[in-house]
């Protein structure tokens, strides 16, 4: 697939753009580009300069599929991150996925573990917890660590989990004696730790229907459960209430305001929940004075390469969501519900514009309309065509073949599997007319690296970063399935999940490594490619 996606540089004006980063000829606009070209050039630019890529997207729709678009280009794993609705209203049964999902997408950013990220314009611009504070209040849990339970009980509480009966959903746990429950936003499926005294005796995941162990876990993120936290507030949940209080006061003297007698008895009894240590739900209506100006914005890494993805849609969506929030705030203002100005809630469109001068910038759109966010010191244009969809016609397909044949065109026809491939071959090879080249070549995709083991195990190399490093990790044929068993920086055990002592010896220039009760035996490939 990177033999495809390099493809846009064979042309002249795309040629050009990686070595806009050292010329100074950025930002750039690039025009002609329909959606599908405009990940390709982002994915060529991932690859030709290897900076990390932050993609501004002006929807949660657009950025999704972008997203798509480049982990089908690139291999790699692509971090989205989307908007979500505040919660201005007290309620039991409030949705949090989107809220849990922008968390795990925050910390992965905050980590610097985010090679690619895709964000929209909304999700960018919305107020959210700073990335020392999410750090500060994220906390990590090893196999054979000790912890008391009650500290990582107080932990979640703090994080705002609510304590459940049982873990039915992300954000949620539970304890039994010493067995404690929780779905983190961080995780795939809820984790189950079972203590001996302040001691981790066993910790993996659990399916939520049936409530058994699926497999174990070495390590565990455990991330807040909603993004506004009244306990991260400098000086306590105390700070926090004096503040409300100071709000109410204000309001109180407001005896004209229609308004200011609702909203001061709201403030009150805000501030006797919380010093009651209650959960909040409309904690968000807060956020501005829990935590200092921070947006999504304060998250791109310092060396990432900026790609703006129709930057007039971008800079049109910017501006209809900031006024559309700032409309339902003045109204809950009204209502005496909130009691913080419109602009508190978000970065506006021209300070993320303003941030952004400092980094690469390339802005891509299908056509030239308007103003560009930024003054472009490069502008270009490249000839791209999107093909017309199918809908299953595999005569249309043909079709359209022929005719780019028949302009000298090269053609690659990508198909979902070798079944496929082979049917669409046959297919071409009777349906298209003239003295044209046939359909005689399928490319097939590189096996998986992969080596069997006793009993059926397969070990698969998951992560080479820095060349000579391995981990491998142990299945039973099912994705997901096993365990981290080794860990081998130049070829020296350094960590082992495994009772017995392994012998390594070198056979025809791979390491071969044996447990001493011969019940598993792997072959270790160095310097291999990424996998997942």
């Amino acid at each position: 697939m990177k033999l495809l996606v390099n493809q846009i540089f064979e042309n002249k004006e795309a040629a050009a753009l990686p070595g806009l980063l050292e010329s100074g000829g950025l930002p750039a606009l690039v025009s002609g580009l329909s959606a599908v070209h405009r990940a390709n050039l982002a994915a060529g630019l991932r690859l030709k300069t290897g900076a990390p890529l932050f993609v501004l997207c002006p929807d949660d729709t657009t950025a999704e599929n972008f997203a798509n678009d480049l982990r089908s280009m690139l291999g790699e794993e692509v971090t989205c991150l989307g908007m979500r609705d505040f919660t201005f209203y007290s309620t039991e049964a409030a949705s949090r996925q989107a809220e849990q999902k922008r968390l795990a997408a925050l910390f992965t950013l905050a980590e610097g573990r985010s090679a690619v990220t895709v964000a929209s314009i909304p999700g960018l611009l919305q107020r959210t917890i700073p990335p020392e504070t999410l750090r500060r209040a994220a906390f990590e849990i090893d196999a054979g660590g000790s912890y008391p339970i009650e500290d990582v009980e107080a932990a979640l509480l703090r994080c705002g989990y609510p304590r459940t009966e049982q873990v039915e959903g992300a954000g949620q746990f539970a304890r039994r004696g010493g067995i404690l429950d929780f779905f983190s936003p961080s995780e795939h499926e809820p984790v189950r730790i079972e203590f001996w005294g302040d001691d981790v005796d066993s910790m993996g995941h659990f399916d939520v229907a049936s409530q058994r162990r699926t497999e174990p876990l070495e390590r565990c993120v455990i991330l807040p459960a909603a993004e506004t936290l009244p306990e991260m507030t400098a000086g306590g949940r105390d700070a926090l209430c004096r503040e409300i209080e100071s709000f109410a006061e204000k309001y109180g003297r407001r005896r004209t305001s229609e308004n200011a007698s609702s909203l001061c008895a709201t403030l009150h009894a805000d501030a006797d929940g919380l010093r009651g240590a209650a959960l909040m739900s409309d904690a968000d209506r807060y956020r501005p004075v829990i935590y200092p100006m921070a947006s999504a914005a304060d998250y791109i890494p310092e060396d990432a390469l900026i790609i703006f993805d129709q930057p007039g849609r971008c800079g049109e969506r910017a501006r209809d969501y900031t006024k559309q929030l700032a409309e339902d705030i003045r109204e809950l203002t009204r209502r005496g519900v909130l009691a913080m100005s419109p602009d508190a809630f978000y970065l506006s469109w021209e300070a993320l514009i303003k941030r952004l001068e400092d980094f690469p910038v390339y802005m891509a759109e299908a056509f030239t309309v308007g103003r560009s966010p930024l003054p472009p010191r490069t502008i270009t244009s490249i000839p791209a065509k999107q093909l017309p969809s199918y809908a299953g016609s595999a005569q249309a397909a043909a079709d359209d073949v022929a005719l780019y044949l028949k302009q000298d065109y090269r053609v690659v026809v990508l198909a979902a599997d070798e079944r496929r491939a082979k049917v669409l071959q046959e297919f071409f090879g009777g349906n298209i007319n003239g003295n044209l080249p046939a359909f005689d070549n399928i490319l097939k995709p590189e096996p998986q690296k992969s080596v069997k083991v006793k009993k059926r195990i397969i070990a698969k190399v998951i992560k080479d970063p820095f060349g000579d490093y391995v981990r491998i990790r142990l299945g039973c044929g099912t994705e997901g399935a096993g365990k981290y068993l080794l860990l081998f920086i130049n070829g020296k055990r350094k960590h082992i999940n495994h009772s017995c002592k392994f012998k390594i010896t070198e056979v025809n220039k791979h390491k071969l490594a044996q447990c001493s009760c011969k019940k598993a035996q792997l072959v270790i490939v160095r310097n291999v490619q990424h996998q997942t």
